[in-house]
């Protein structure tokens, strides 16, 4: 087929989704009138429920744009998935508090799915919200295994979209032209924490990462980098999906003395490392990936377990060592709004996931503002040359490549210093 056939279907597709949508919502409406005279049931698509956050605010509630989330909410990873589902909706309030999006103010409408840690729930949930209730916007699944299964039909999907996955592949623009991913990808984590690592003088590691696809490529990409400063990997294990990890697992690496402990990973799995650490009694030095900074994990790691972690962030959420609170003051509003929002009065892990989709579901809002704009096309064009702000980085998208979150944006610091969601960088001395 050549290049003007295959735009010329993309076209069509966009039209047809339109067309559909306002068929389901014409679908809707008969049942509305229906239902006073006889029970009428709208078909589940394809077998994954729909959630729908109410709207309000300061937006036209006449004119709606829909965003549509596909996340785990339950399994392994569903508080992971509901950290970033609050992310999500904080952002979908936020912009419809002040006007909504577009010269008419349409108001957003988040449509969420719980995926369930299921590469075939996954798949199911990015389709029907694709193409049965056509979102404008999508926030797409994070677990990598998920993301590699749905395959074209998000990479082709059409629909622009922001993922907290740090799979390398999604930062192929060629593979999905439409996906503005949020988190550091896999070469860029291994590469910082390498180069971490060598400046500690450390020629030895063990490594343990996760067993998807995400956590094989960060694995592989960190033994190049430290092999080029002379570094050697003595020991590694796998964090296999779906199967417990403990410290019988972790002791072969004790065994193999390495100067340091290397656990890489985008899920709350990469904590288990660290618990298991803390059972042996094991006071290695320990680079971790920054979920291992969740309240999932470290509600589960005594000071004494903490003690030696560094954890891979982004360099916003590490403050001077006596700064009681971020002072950019788009992260102290949103500090203030999750807290409401939590109903706590301090974090008790990072904020980073919070802010991470957050600044994704943002940042698809804040370029339809800027180009009064939700075309697909039109929204690719801005972001790849915005270098867009959000809290944690400024994120840097090219009509070849997006990277996102680059390696001068990230840097490690002590778990020992994290407090109220934010970590401390050491005194001066």
């Amino acid at each position: 087929m050549s290049s003007i056939s295959v735009q010329a279907s993309r076209e069509e597709s966009f039209v047809s989704r339109k067309d559909r949508r306002y068929r389901w919502r014409a679908v809707v409406a008969v049942c509305s009138l229906v239902a006073l005279l006889s029970a009428c049931t709208l078909q589940k698509h394809y077998g994954v429920s729909t959630h729908t956050l109410p709207v309000t605010g300061n937006c036209n509630t006449s004119r709606i744009t829909e965003v549509g989330a596909a996340l785990p909410l339950s399994g392994p990873e569903g508080m992971l998935g509901n950290q970033y589902l609050t992310g999500v909706k904080l952002a979908v309030s936020q912009t419809n508090n002040t006007h909504g999006i577009l010269t008419k103010n349409n108001c957003l409408e988040l449509l969420y799915k719980n995926t369930d840690d299921n590469v075939h729930v996954g798949d199911q949930a990015v389709l029907d919200l694709v193409n049965g209730e056509v979102v404008t916007f999508l926030i797409a699944p994070f677990q990598s295994s998920v993301i590699q299964f749905t395959g074209s039909d998000l990479g082709l999907s059409g629909i622009p979209n922001t993922t907290f996955s740090s799979l390398n592949e999604t930062r192929v623009r060629n593979n999905y032209p439409m996906t503005f991913p949020t988190q550091p990808d896999s070469s860029v984590q291994a590469s910082v924490l390498a180069a971490y690592a060598n400046k500690q003088r450390w020629t030895t590691a063990a490594v343990a990462s996760l067993g998807d696809p995400a956590g094989k490529q960060a694995a592989e990409e960190f033994k190049k980098d430290f092999a080029k400063h002379g570094g050697r990997v003595v020991g590694s294990v796998t964090i296999r999906p779906g199967r417990s990890f403990s410290a019988s697992d972790l002791s072969p690496l004790q065994a193999d003395k390495p100067q340091v402990l290397i656990v890489i990973g985008d899920t709350l799995r990469v904590g288990q490392p660290l618990i298991a650490r803390q059972k042996l009694g094991w006071t290695v030095p320990t680079l971790a990936t920054a979920y291992a900074s969740d309240q999932a994990v470290v509600s589960k790691l005594t000071p004494e377990g903490k003690n030696g972690v560094f954890i891979l962030v982004p360099d916003r959420v590490v403050l001077p060592a006596k700064a009681k609170g971020p002072s950019d003051p788009s992260m102290v509003g949103f500090l203030k709004r999750l807290k409401s929002f939590l109903h706590v009065s301090t974090l008790s892990g990072s904020i980073i996931p919070y802010a991470e989709s957050y600044d994704g579901t943002m940042m698809l809002a804040t370029a339809a503002n800027s180009i009064n704009s939700t075309a697909p096309a039109n929204i690719q064009t801005y972001l790849e040359n915005a270098n867009y702000q959000g809290l944690l980085a400024a994120y840097n998208y090219t009509s070849t490549r997006h990277t996102g979150v680059s390696a001068s944006e990230l840097t490690l610091a002590a778990l020992t210093t994290l407090s109220d969601g934010f970590f401390h960088s050491p005194p001066k001395k």
